[in-house]
């Protein structure tokens, strides 16, 4: 049974407009705005570049962050008031 392979180069919503390679720790934060095009062709390049990247304690250090900072994230995103739920409130 083949290991199930994970991306370990990912483009962050959490952290906007940086790709990140939670195996060797790289970032590269990218210029926004740019065309879909222009993201697509960064990103593609970024995980080539990535792939055959071994496990580090950098990239583990990254990728701690990376999910603490979505915690916090995804708290105060739980904290915001519903927009459409308001509208039809009341």
């Amino acid at each position: 049974m083949r290991k199930k392979k994970t991306n370990h180069a990912v483009f962050s919503f959490v952290w906007p407009g940086t790709l990140c390679c939670f195996h060797c720790g790289d970032t590269y934060k990218v210029s926004l705005p740019c065309s879909l095009e222009i993201a697509h062709a960064i990103t593609k390049a970024f995980g080539k570049e990535h792939k055959g990247c071994k496990e580090s304690e950098r990239g583990r250090g990254l990728r701690k962050e990376h999910e603490s900072d979505y915690e916090k994230y995804k708290k105060k995103e739980e904290g915001k008031d519903d927009p459409v739920s308001d509208q039809t409130s009341g």
